[in-house]
């Protein structure tokens, strides 16, 4: 039953070796005859070409001399006469001159000569003309009798061959495996019957595969070629069958020890040289697979690497060999799969860490042989396509291999072998890209991988010890990427590998970000790294000129810094180290860009074609969010550290301010302190040292104030800075009051508002002498510095009092901004104005607290509602008239509609409110009622119906139909209060005094609208 089994396998095997050989060996036939045919017509269509050349040249004929004034007799001489004789010159005197005739000339026709004679003598004189000779009939050239050339047949494709395809090679491939068979079952007989020895069985296997190999190679000297490689391909298998065999099933002791992997080694090589010798594909092919399945079908269970893999190696070398000499491409190919499954098959079965080592070199040793073939294929120049994707199989499985060692906690702990595989699989890949330019964008693949593959392994394996194992491989890789591109370019001119050189240094930032997030401390160690990526980013990115990779670089860098202090616990005493890098990383990247655009020739101003102008404001600006986070994560009392970063990353956009000429990075700068400052603020007001933040609240607020006129020749012309100077002690006066109120407690703090009002009022004398009166932006300038000191002038009184003061302090800053816009008519002063005004229209009318400001006191009427709502009224007025036509349009709306709107409804409620505290006990505070008091109701009455008076009397005076219109609306109003709740409550005497006040004031109303009416008669009417 065994002796069956191992036959079985023998014809299996021989089978799957004809079914997988002959087909491949047909394909490749078939191509090679294409080829050869494809040569074959175009070696035909360039003698087409050449011969219908020579065709036209004939058929065109020899050029005719000039034809002489009188006829030259053909010679009788026949053909063999070597030469013409020579034609006699006549010489005579000049004839008379010819009369003119206005016939058409007639060009003589060519004169027929005889196909034998060569050429003919010159005449240099013509003869004596004596009359203009009649035209000459045309006669034929001879050329014209010249039968046509046939028609060239159309190109046709060669038919295939189908006898010669299944008479010759169907039948040998058949019959070679039929004769294969055929030993096989003679074997099997001799096996069942014991006709044979085990030692004569095997003894006629080598003698019958040898006589099958002897017998091709006589077939292949006959010129029975596929006849021949069948009987050798099908020798070669049984050489490695019975070889098999007397290992496997006959146990010879020759063939347990290392005899029969040199008899397989020897097969190898044979069919090697076979093939080689033969241009036999099927035997290389058979020799392949026979080479590849010897360790698999010799193996002894015990693990051997470094004899595997070096008969592997060596296999390989011999297959490559092959490939460069036949150009068998396709072998190569073949080779790699084979190797990649040797090397799987190894690892799945005998893989342990202890045999880390081993593993690796293996892979190194097999990446680095097939990106040696591509090498030596290139200086042979006999590179291809297929050799160079094999080259790039092994160190892509190397690649896997790592990405496995990862995944293993033990084996990842072996930092030093993992990467290297990783480093040594990169360096194949970007060896075999250098080498066959078809494959350079491979480059970027590969790179890609190795960051990927590494990535995983610092996030599975990493800690405290391997972080400077990880660190070193991302330079060295980030170094290695960014620089091949250039060597690529180098060696393959006009290729556009250099424009993903800058990828690779962020990449690697990017990395960096993984160990920062799962250690608690990674020390100093990091930071020197970043560094260098940067200076990768900025070298690649100036030679690169890709400004968005030192962008990116510069965000990572900034997010790495971020994460770094996120780790950091909740009151960390320290922050030095942090606030060190941020101001190294912020000036090492705004230098570096400013250099950059220097080195482009780009401007930094508007005018600049992209974005990337504006990259060294964002290098300065966004490390404030950064500060920030230190402040609420630092427990530092005093914030000198983190301003004195402050004042860096101020100064530094300040620069490129001046530099640039532009105004945004003044702005980034000021929004940047002032968040820095208030965050700080909020944090630490309470145990902080607030005497050195209000130093440092005052310096940045005067700083800003007076850099503008200490730069005034270069920023003249800018306006962010000059707002940002008139806005700088508006918008800091806040933390300076507070610090001063936790510092100096005193009840004079208007005092402050008023010292303060002092500088930008100084500034604005200064902008009155320096800006010329005929400068577009000076009224820009000396509008924003009047508010300002406006603004301060106008919170005295807030400050100095409370509640109501503000309000009163809005109204007066309104009416001044309208009564500034006189002296300064900048649009701006006017909406601020009337935007104030309208703030304080809705705080006095919608705020329902307003009432709880102060309670009853014992004086009634002059108390702090007349204070409060005259003073916004009077201040509504006084914009109406400030803002008079041609001033009057604010937004497209009418301003003094607006404002008198606005006071007349104040006015109203400033009459209600001081009917209601009156009535109102002292201690308590005011409330409007309409209800309970029969007094104050009619009051509420009397005072509408007066107030309808006056209203009128305003339109009548001012022709403003409106106003008469809202006096009538109000007149009825009261009215309808007397008739439906004044009569139903009060008693008959109020009842009485109230209808009488009110009859009054209709009558009077009615007797003005008679005598306006009279006088302004409507044209309509």
């Amino acid at each position: 039953m065994n002796d069956e089994i191992v036959l079985i396998l023998f014809v299996l095997l021989g089978i799957a070796a004809l079914l997988l050989v002959m087909p491949i060996v047909a394909l490749v036939k078939a191509s090679g005859a294409r080829r050869e045919a494809t040569e074959v017509r175009e070696r035909l269509k360039t003698l087409e070409a050449d011969l219908a050349a020579l065709q036209r040249r004939i058929t065109e004929g020899a050029p005719v001399a000039p034809a002489p004034a009188a006829p030259i007799p053909a010679p009788s001489a026949p053909a063999a006469t070597p030469a013409a004789a020579p034609v006699p010159v006549v010489l005579a005197a000049r004839p008379p001159p010819i009369p003119e005739i206005e016939a058409t000339p007639i060009a003589p026709p060519p004169i027929p000569l005889p196909e034998e004679e060569p050429a003919f003598a010159r005449v240099t004189t013509p003869p004596p003309i004596d009359d203009i000779p009649a035209p000459i009939p045309d006669r034929p050239h001879p050329s014209a009798h010249r039968p046509p050339l046939p028609p060239i047949a159309a190109e046709t494709k060669p038919a295939f061959n189908w006898e010669q395809f299944m008479g010759v090679k169907l039948f040998a491939w058949l019959g070679g495996g039929a004769l294969l068979v055929t030993a096989i079952f003679f074997l099997k007989y001799s096996f069942e019957h014991n006709w044979i020895p085990a030692s004569v069985r095997a003894a006629l296997g080598f003698i019958t595969a040898a006589g099958l190999v002897v017998g091709g190679l006589w077939s292949i000297r006959r010129n029975f070629v596929t006849t021949g490689q069948s009987l050798t391909a099908t020798g070669i298998v049984m050489l490695y069958a019975v070889t098999f065999a007397c290992r496997a099933y006959y146990k010879f002791d020759f063939f347990a020890g290392p005899a029969a992997g040199a008899l397989m080694v020897l097969i190898t090589v044979t069919a090697f040289l076979l093939a080689v010798r033969l241009d036999a594909q099927v035997v290389a092919i058979l020799g392949l697979l026979g080479g590849f399945l010897t360790p698999v079908m010799l193996s002894t269970g015990v693990d051997n690497a470094p004899g595997l893999f070096g008969f592997i190696a060596l296999l390989d070398i011999g297959l490559l060999a092959v490939v460069l000499h036949r150009r068998w491409n396709y072998l190569s190919a073949l080779a790699a799969c084979g190797t990649v499954l040797m090397q799987l098959g190894w690892a799945g079965k005998f893989f342990e860490l202890a045999k880390l080592p081993t593993a690796v070199v293996v892979l190194v040793v097999f990446a680095a042989l097939f990106a040696l073939a591509v090498f030596v294929a290139r200086r042979l120049g006999r590179a291809s396509d297929w050799l160079a994707a094999s080259a790039l199989l092994p160190p892509f499985v190397a690649l896997g291999f790592s990405f496995y060692f990862s995944c293993l906690p033990a084996v990842a702990g072996r930092a030093g072998w993992v990467l290297g595989n990783i480093f040594f699989a990169d360096l194949a890949l970007l060896a075999v890209c250098a080498l066959h330019r078809p494959f350079a964008r491979v480059a970027l693949l590969a790179g890609l991988a190795s960051f990927g593959v590494a990535a995983v392994w610092i996030g599975a394996a990493v800690t405290e010890v391997l972080l400077p194992w990880a660190l070193g491989f991302v330079v060295i890789a980030a170094a290695l990427h960014s620089v091949f591109p250039f060597v690529q370019e180098r060696l393959h001119p006009g290729s556009d590998a250099r424009r993903w050189s800058a990828l690779f240094p962020p990449l690697g930032l990017l990395v960096l970000l993984i160990p920062l997030a799962q250690l608690e401390e990674v020390g100093w160690w990091i930071w020197p790294v970043v560094l260098l990526l940067n200076l990768f980013a900025l070298a690649a990115a100036a030679l690169t000129r890709a400004l968005a990779a030192l962008g990116a670089a510069l965000l990572l860098t900034l997010l790495v810094l971020g994460v770094a202090i996120s780790q950091l616990p909740t009151g960390f005493s320290g922050g030095g180290r942090e606030l060190l890098l941020i101001a190294g990383f912020s000036i090492f990247f705004c230098a570096g860009t400013l250099w950059l655009l220097r080195r482009f020739g780009g401007k930094l101003g508007v005018a600049a074609p992209d974005w990337s102008a504006y990259l060294p404001d964002a290098t300065a600006a966004l490390p404030f969010v950064l500060l920030v986070m230190l402040v609420f994560k630092l427990r530092q009392p005093d914030p000198s550290m983190i301003f004195g970063v402050v004042l860096l990353l101020g100064v530094l956009l300040y620069g490129i301010a001046v530099v640039a000429r532009r105004g945004a990075p003044v702005l980034a700068a000021f929004a940047g302190t002032l968040l820095v400052e208030y965050c700080w603020w909020g944090e630490w007001s309470m145990i902080g040292d607030k005497g050195v933040a209000l130093a440092w609240f005052q310096a940045f607020a005067l700083a800003f104030l007076v850099v503008p006129f200490l730069l005034r020749r270069r920023l003249l012309e800018q306006q962010v800075p000059w707002a940002v100077a008139a806005l700088a002690l508006p918008l800091h006066f806040f933390l300076i009051h507070r610090g001063f109120m936790k510092v100096w407690p005193n009840d004079v703090p208007g005092a402050l508002a008023a010292i303060c009002a002092l500088p930008p009022l100084f500034g604005l004398i200064v902008l009155l002498r320096l800006i010329p009166a005929d400068a577009p932006y000076r009224l820009n300038r000396l509008a924003w510095f009047g508010a300002s000191t406006l603004f301060f002038i106008t919170l005295i009184f807030p400050l100095q009092f409370s509640l109501h003061w503000i309000t009163i302090g809005w109204a007066l800053e309104g009416a001044a901004l309208l009564w500034l816009f006189h002296r300064i008519p900048h649009p701006g002063l006017r909406v601020a104005g009337v935007a104030l005004l309208v703030a304080v229209f809705a705080r006095l009318l919608i705020n329902p607290a307003v009432l709880h400001y102060a309670s009853r006191s014992p004086t009634p009427v002059f108390n702090w509602i007349l204070l409060t709502y005259g003073a916004a009224t009077v201040c509504c007025f006084a914009g109406l008239r400030l803002l008079a036509p041609p001033r009057d349009r604010v937004l497209g709306f009418s301003a003094p509609a607006l404002l008198g709107t606005l006071g007349t409804i104040l006015a109203f409620a400033l009459v209600n409110l001081e009917i209601a505290d009156y009535f109102t006990p002292p201690g308590a505070y005011v409330s409007l009622k309409f209800s309970g008091n029969f007094a104050r109701d009619m009051s509420y009455t009397i005072a509408w119906a007066l107030f309808a008076l006056v209203l009128l009397l305003a339109g009548i005076r001012q022709h403003l139909r409106a106003v008469r219109y809202a006096a009538i609306a109000l007149l009825c109003v009261a009215f309808l209060k007397l008739i439906v709740h004044d009569f139903a409550h009060l008693d008959q005497i109020f009842r009485i005094a109230a209808s009488f006040v009110v009859a009054v004031v209709a009558l009077a109303a009615s007797f003005l609208f008679a005598r306006f009416l009279r006088s302004n008669p409507d044209p309509k009417s």
